[in-house]
């Protein structure tokens, strides 16, 4: 297996956006075709109750890995 896709900050940061991508869309276009209510209440309480926790916790270990990364190369960097 690669690891350079999992060491690439770009390809962390592309996954980071698609997975934050998910997420809204979840939110503002999923979410509020399964319930009854209207529609702008439901996406914006899903929002609030779950999207904004998972955003937060993707940005927190987004973070902690493009730091590991950072971290390690300047490790493994030739003096």
């Amino acid at each position: 297996m690669n690891n350079y896709k999992f060491t690439n900050p770009k390809n962390v940061i592309t996954g980071f956006f698609a997975a934050v991508l998910g997420v809204l869309v979840y939110c503002f276009a999923v979410a509020p075709l399964s319930k009854d209510p209207a529609f702008r209440e439901v996406a914006i309480d899903t929002f609030m109750r779950s999207g904004l926790g998972v955003i937060i916790a993707l940005v927190f270990i987004a973070a902690i890995w493009l730091g590991v990364i950072a971290f390690r190369r300047k490790q493994h960097k030739p003096h």
